[in-house]
């Protein structure tokens, strides 16, 4: 979700002003990792597990967000948005590839 937001601030500033792409880049390379070092931190420490479990508690919305911004980043993308990239979307074409070699195919697939 930071990466999306980064990449909203993106789309008001100026081309040549990359300092929010860069940050989704960041942020996205990055969530992993920063993701494995917040569970390790919370099985060491109760008073930040405890913190972590407020932060992260939206409820029945976090599918939804999830969902809702994964299918944005690639309908964005399918529109030229490549920056839909660093939220995992894949090239139009990728998906068209893949979807005729699953018709030509169909036992591979399933």
């Amino acid at each position: 979700m930071g990466a999306a937001t980064c990449l909203v601030m993106d789309s008001r500033t100026p081309d040549k002003v990359i300092a929010w792409r860069a940050d989704a880049v960041t942020l996205a390379a990055n969530a992993d990792a920063l993701a494995d070092a917040c569970v390790e931190t919370a099985k060491h420490s109760a008073s930040f597990a405890a913190a972590l479990d407020k932060v992260t508690q939206v409820g029945p919305y976090a599918a939804l967000v999830s969902v809702t911004l994964g299918l944005g980043a690639q309908l964005a993308r399918n529109h030229g948005v490549k920056a839909g990239e660093m939220l995992g979307a894949k090239p139009p074409e990728e998906i068209l590839a893949a979807l005729e070699a699953e018709d030509e195919h169909p036992q591979a697939a399933a």
